[in-house]
């Protein structure tokens, strides 16, 4: 099959660069931080202390990690021969969609790897009463689909402009969550609109209720609503990279 040679070319042009490294690095340094603040709390506040700090870093951490390997992506493509591979391609659009789940795979190790080593030494260390592991998991899983709609753009922007552009996004990602996260009433009007912030937004009130049906909040059209933008995107830079004919910003 097609999708299964592109994946596979995609693991080898990456596979001695920092691209696959990069996730599982980050996955540790969150974790080893994770505990480390939360060192000093009970057996009782341990879940709900190193959750909080988790959803908080991750969701910071996120944009950028997401723009320097879309950005790692598209300098690779474009040492290659000035991306002369992808567009002598009758598969651009294929190519194109087939990136993005490379990297969304990247994305999704990242925040699953980071919460696994967690849920780890959380159990090993405290062996806490209230440990469920659904929690963690289904709190991860909204991790990632708030993170969708990060992946087709970061990579749009690393192919469209050149790799600093995406870092360049992604480190505006960071700080604007990262601002947005410490003003609460801010928060509370604008993160719909803003896709930097729906990981950091859904997860926080999901754990916070334990619930995805929260009073005052309607998490379920939230997350449609993020899947659909995620869709509708995917598509239109599809359609855009069979016609892309190279970098013309540079």
């Amino acid at each position: 099959m097609y999708g299964i040679r592109a994946l596979r070319a995609e693991y080898t042009k990456s596979k001695r660069t920092m691209l696959n490294k990069i996730p599982f690095i980050l996955s540790l340094i969150v974790a080893v931080c994770i505990l480390f603040i939360s060192r000093t709390s009970n057996k009782d506040e341990i879940v709900s202390n190193s959750m909080f700090y988790w959803i908080n870093i991750s969701s910071i951490i996120i944009p950028l990690i997401t723009g320097i390997l879309a950005g790692i992506m598209g300098e690779q493509e474009q040492e290659a021969g000035n991306c002369q591979v992808i567009k002598k391609s009758s598969h651009k659009g294929q190519n194109f969609f087939f990136k993005c789940t490379y990297l969304l795979g990247l994305l999704t190790f990242f925040i699953l790897f980071s919460m696994l080593i967690l849920c780890i030494d959380i159990w090993v260390v405290y062996r806490p009463d209230n440990f469920t592991v659904f929690l963690f998991v289904k709190t991860a899983l909204l991790s990632i689909i708030g993170s969708l709609f990060l992946v087709p753009f970061q990579l749009w922007c690393s192919f469209y402009f050149n790799m600093s552009a995406s870092v360049g996004f992604g480190i505006f990602g960071t700080i604007f969550v990262a601002y947005v996260s410490s003003l609460p009433i801010l928060e509370e009007k604008i993160w719909r609109f803003i896709p930097w912030t729906w990981s950091m937004k859904t997860t926080g009130i999901y754990f916070g209720s334990k619930d995805l049906f929260v009073q005052g909040f309607h998490l379920p059209l939230d997350l449609v609503i993020q899947v659909f933008f995620f869709i509708v995107l995917m598509i239109g830079v599809i359609l855009w990279f069979e016609k892309w004919e190279g970098n013309t910003k540079e």
